[in-house]
C-alpha cells in the first residue's frame, strides 16, 4: 500500500504543500481530520495525480 499519514503544517498563507516526488501517480484518497476551538473536524477529498 502507499498509504501516507502527514501531519497538517500550512505556510503564513494558510497551505500546505506536499511535494508531487514522494507521491505515486494515480488515484488517492485524502482525508484530513483537525481539531480547533474545542471542535474536531473531518473532510475526505479525490485526487488523480
Amino acid at each position: 500500500r502507499l498509504d501516507k499519514t502527514l501531519d497538517i503544517r500550512v505556510d503564513e498563507s494558510g497551505k500546505m504543500r506536499v511535494p508531487m516526488d514522494e507521491l505515486a501517480a494515480g488515484f488517492w484518497r485524502v482525508k484530513v481530520d483537525w481539531q480547533a476551538g474545542g471542535k474536531e473536524y473531518y473532510t475526505e477529498t479525490t485526487l488523480i495525480l
